[in-house]
């Protein structure tokens, strides 16, 4: 097990330092979606139960930064790739939501992402406001892709998603792992506790 789990860090880590992107049939499926044009109805073929789960995250997310807004004030870092002063017109929701809606990821994927942001902000710490909190999301579920997932697009697909450009989501992608000590394996017990967190009723 031990192994495999060394192999799957392995495997994670040369996915994330080559960025190009590999065509496939299944690419090829998912990308005759017209991203640009998002059907927030679409977002209703999500499964209850993980439409639960991702409400529960947002909620959360939003407490925290909410929480930080009222007792931390943020101070910017110069060279900061998370921050910026342009907001997406858009719920942290409904981005998630779009996020798993285009990816087609497994829900252990966006919990396991959450963990990373998580130890991310312990590590650094990093506090998460309206102004970083996009750029955390997509770089943090990036790796746990390509950590968690058999298969994950280029990078250049995210793009589309997010509308971020090819090199910010490459940049954003390489400090969160950095920023992670190349770390990405994730203790079963938290895992559990995360996902029965965000379970609860």
């Amino acid at each position: 097990m031990e192994e495999q789990i060394n192999e799957k860090n392995r495997s994670a880590k040369t996915d994330i330092i080559n960025t190009s992107t590999n065509t496939t049939e299944k690419e090829h499926e998912e990308k005759s979606i017209n991203i640009k044009k998002t059907n927030i109805k679409n977002f209703f073929l999500i499964s209850p139960l993980n439409s639960r789960i991702i409400s529960s995250i947002a909620l959360n997310l939003q407490e925290i930064i909410n929480e930080n807004l009222m007792n931390i004030k943020y101070s910017y870092k110069k060279g900061d790739p998370f921050y910026t002063l342009h907001l997406p017109l858009i719920s942290l929701e409904n981005y998630i939501k779009r996020i798993f809606y285009f990816t087609k990821i497994d829900i252990s994927t966006l919990i396991i992402s959450i963990i990373y942001i998580d130890t991310f902000c312990d590590n650094n710490r990093y506090i998460l406001c309206l102004n970083n909190i996009h750029r955390i999301i997509i770089a943090s579920l990036i790796l746990s892709i390509k950590f968690n997932e058999d298969f994950s697009f280029g990078n250049d697909y995210y793009t589309k998603i997010c509308n971020f450009s090819v090199d910010l989501l490459n940049r954003l992608e390489y400090e969160f792992y950095v920023m992670m000590n190349f770390k990405l394996m994730v203790n079963e017990d938290i895992y559990r506790k995360y996902y029965a967190y965000f379970n609860r009723d």
